[in-house]
């Protein structure tokens, strides 16, 4: 191999490495974890809602208020709060959304996050979610109370949340993506730097033949 294919070669492997790196550096590491964080809190903490722009009683689904943690329990919901955005959301629709999820009648929360995406419908998140988030407009909030049946029913999740376990989620839907604009969404979901460093790593394995 000559001297220019060798420096190619070393070129290529710095940018793999440099990708890889800054798109599996610690959370705590990005700029963005801060300005995330801060704003779950000030998108779902109610006392920091306009009551002149919430429904101070909520609209109360499938009897929220006496909501009971037994098996036939369904699925119930209240809007904390209304939006302005155009569109409703749909099954099939790619969503954005920021959550805190915890136990029903608890304050143990143990989940949150901001510009979470998913498909409507695509079984990708839990079936409460699924039927929760549909009918819902851009800016709206809703609180979610979830049975077991619509969540992770008889197994344990990630060793946190017990079996049969009754969920409770805050949920506010930030975006509605069109279908121009459902890859640009992804991709910013997946992270452009984590994006980068497959493409280039993928590459790097095309190419390690030509120049072994």
């Amino acid at each position: 191999m000559n001297t220019v294919s060798r420096f190619i070669a070393l070129f290529f492997s710095f940018s793999v490495i440099f990708s890889a790196v800054t798109a599996f550096a610690p959370l705590s590491t990005r700029p963005t974890t801060t300005t995330t964080t801060t704003r779950v809190v000030s998108l779902l903490d109610a006392t920091s809602i306009d009551n002149g722009n919430v429904n101070v009683n909520g609209d109360n689904i499938n009897s929220f208020d006496t909501y009971q943690q037994v098996d036939s329990q369904p699925l119930a919901y209240q809007v904390t709060a209304e939006g302005t955005g155009d569109g409703v959301a749909e099954e099939g629709q790619l969503v954005t959304v920021a959550y805190k999820g915890r136990f029903v009648f608890s304050d143990r929360q143990f989940d949150k996050g901001s510009g979470f995406v998913f498909r409507i419908g695509g079984g990708k998140v839990l079936k409460g979610w699924d039927q929760g988030i549909v009918g819902m407009r851009v800016g709206d909030k809703r609180t979610l109370r979830i049975p077991p049946s619509l969540a992770y029913g008889d197994d344990w999740y990630k060793g946190t949340i017990p079996p049969k376990s009754h969920l409770e989620f805050d949920v506010e839907l930030l975006n509605i993506a069109k279908p121009e604009e459902e890859f640009k969404v992804k991709l910013e979901a997946f992270g452009i730097g984590r994006a980068l460093g497959f493409v280039a790593l993928t590459g790097l394995m095309a190419i390690a033949p030509l120049i072994s």
